[in-house]
């Protein structure tokens, strides 16, 4: 599932992420800004969910996820499974990534 703000960058973020899985987007108000909690949001949406939504409120929710505490900048993703952070990638480490993989 794939969770987006109703703003126009986060929602174009969420469609350039989504859509090419296959993934359709779906507007929460919840991640228009202000605290949220991420696990209520993703609940009932099976295993993979992608939220994405403004900071800090973002950072807030890896914190309270996980106890990490990360600087979510613009672009960032962090991967988080049973309570763990697993990946976190900020965009020139996915800049990076996408560059070496179509070499």
């Amino acid at each position: 599932a794939c969770l987006s703000s109703p703003r126009a960058r986060a929602l174009d973020t969420a469609v350039l992420a989504c859509e090419p899985l296959g993934v359709d987007v779906r507007v929460t108000p919840e991640l228009d800004g202000g605290r949220f909690d991420a696990a209520q949001l993703a609940a009932g949406f099976g295993a993979h969910v992608l939220l994405v939504g403004h900071n800090p409120d973002v950072a807030q929710a890896v914190h309270d996820l996980t106890g990490a505490r990360v600087r979510m900048r613009k672009a960032a993703l962090a991967g988080i499974a049973d309570g763990e952070l697993e990946v976190f990638l900020r965009a020139a480490d996915m800049a990076t990534i996408a560059r070496v993989a179509g070499a």
